[in-house]
């Protein structure tokens, strides 16, 4: 008797240890971090605190020297934190470490991305190499290509005086670029090969090195134009979907909507009927991805808009009132976007909306003449939950939370340290 029970404890440990490596928890680190001072700085103590919840961990961004078109470090002060990577490996064995290129994150002469894929063989294979050589550098199992492809442009609510007005200096910003020497037109059907045989060499090129290849699909670029999916697929050992961003205040300063929602949102002239979740993971899932390659991408910050004149209506899309971005905080200082930790903090003040499916948004009006109102779309620990139920009842491989910089890293808010990967990693495990 005693044997047997010995044994059904063995069954069941292994049974879980199957579990846990069936769902991906991809934790991407946005080295940047590192530059943040107090409490929003990143230490590589914290690091290691939530690679014993990630599968994967992924440094971003390296970028591409557009002379050469090589791949550099995006910023110097990365290199300290890239030579970390081999120790790391040896302390946490089950965790995969990649590298990540773009991201949204190589500003300068971005347009380099789509020169790449035009370039000259010798050209990419110079490319292939420095990557080849970079991840044996720094002890790399892969690359992530966060390729900054153009983004679908936002539906604006516009008045007609304000299209007959944008129409007028169009026209005329026309006529001021016909001395221009034309650049090359480039058809989408190209523009999908290119991508594909880049994909297709890069992975040629990994094979002897059985290093991985991945894919991310940063928000807001129409997947349609750019990927070959049933192509690519083949040559690539996972995607993750950034599912999130569909509304910012940099894309639409005047007008807010949903962050991330799951589901399709009820119809309106300012929404893109496909900038939801399901449709994106349905659209990978229509052209031939395996389900377990794809990863659904989950947002750890908030987008943030401010206005001072009280909102007509409280119910989004909300299309009044707003005057773009709101003030950079003291974490993460960039304007329209807020750290969760702060978020957390913030909404409990705030008049609130919260619905895992839809998603979650709150906002304080401005109290006094010439103070600043506060609006803020965001993920919390429940929505996330309802995305893992969605990425276990559709087989998906696993989510991935952009970034870990992002959560509440120090447990500010509640006393729990990094709750939204906690979150995503208890429920997918």
């Amino acid at each position: 008797m005693k044997l047997l029970i010995v044994l059904g404890a063995v069954l069941l440990a292994l049974n879980q240890l199957v579990v846990a490596k069936t769902h991906n928890v991809i934790c991407y680190y946005d080295t940047s971090s590192i530059m943040r001072i107090g409490a929003a700085n990143f230490t590589s103590k914290d690091l290691e605190i939530s690679l014993q919840l990630c599968t994967h961990v992924v440094y971003g961004y390296a970028a591409i020297r557009r002379s050469t078109y090589e791949i550099v470090p995006g910023d110097k002060l990365q290199l300290p934190l890239f030579q970390q990577v081999n120790a790391l490996k040896k302390r946490y064995p089950n965790v995969k470490f990649l590298l990540s290129m773009g991201g949204n994150a190589d500003k300068r002469n971005p347009h380099k991305y789509m020169e790449l894929l035009e370039s000259n063989r010798d050209q990419k294979r110079g490319f292939i190499n420095s990557v080849l050589g970079f991840l044996r550098n720094y002890q790399f199992d892969g690359l992530d290509l966060a390729y900054q492809m153009p983004e679908e442009k936002p539906i604006l609510d516009e008045s007609l005086l304000k299209r007959v007005f944008s129409a007028a200096k169009e026209k005329v910003s026309s006529n001021l670029d016909k001395n221009k020497v034309p650049t090359k037109v480039v058809s989408v059907a190209e523009r999908r090969m290119q991508f594909t045989q880049l994909i297709g060499d890069l992975k040629q090129a990994m094979r002897g090195s059985n290093l991985l290849l991945s894919l991310t699909v940063l928000p807001n670029v129409n997947s349609s134009l750019y990927f070959n999916v049933p192509v690519i697929m083949g040559n690539l050992d996972f995607v993750t979907l950034a599912t999130f961003d569909y509304s910012t205040p940099q894309r639409t300063p005047k007008q807010a909507d949903y962050l991330a929602p799951l589901q399709a949102l009820p119809p309106n002239k300012l929404r893109n009927p496909q900038a939801n979740v399901d449709a994106q993971i349905r659209y990978w899932l229509g052209q031939g991805a395996s389900s377990a390659q794809l990863n659904m991408g989950i947002a750890g910050h908030g987008r943030t808009w401010q206005f001072k004149k009280l909102l007509k209506s409280d119910k989004m899309p909300i299309r009044s009132s707003l005057d773009g971005p709101a003030a950079a905080d003291a974490n993460v200082r960039k304007t329209g976007i807020m750290a969760w930790p702060d978020v957390c903090t913030k909404v409990k003040q705030m008049t609130k909306y919260e619905d895992k499916i839809s998603g979650n948004y709150a906002y304080n009006a401005p109290q006094v003449k010439g103070s600043t109102g506060l609006l803020i779309t965001y993920e919390n620990v429940a929505s996330i939950a309802e995305k893992a139920t969605y990425v276990k009842s559709h087989k998906l491989g696993g989510m991935a939370l952009f970034d870990l910089s992002l959560d509440d890293v120090h447990g500010v808010c509640s006393g729990e340290k990094f709750p939204l990967l906690k979150t995503i990693r208890n429920k997918l495990i």
